[in-house]
């Protein structure tokens, strides 16, 4: 996603959500390490223009799963780990 982006060099938007999606980025805000409902939108507008950018999405979905519960898996690991040790 490229370097250090001031705000004073991003554009302006206004969008309406449900109040349902609406709740749903709030508490998925700090799950994301997002600090604004911008940078959430931002980054799941990324994820999706990359998801609809791949000849096979299907391939796209299978990397980012693999990804996602390797993550699961090594945080696993080291949560065993701790309390072995």
């Amino acid at each position: 996603m490229g370097g250090s982006i001031t705000n004073d060099e991003k554009k302006k938007y206004g969008f309406y959500f449900s109040p349902e999606v609406s709740d749903r980025i709030d508490a998925s805000l700090a799950e994301d390490n997002c600090k604004s409902r911008s940078e959430f939108v931002e980054k799941a507008l990324q994820f999706y223009m990359g998801y609809l950018g791949r000849p096979d999405s299907n391939l796209y979905m299978s990397r980012v799963l693999s990804s996602l519960i390797n993550g699961a898996f090594t945080q696993n690991v080291d949560r065993l780990c701790s309390l072995l040790a």
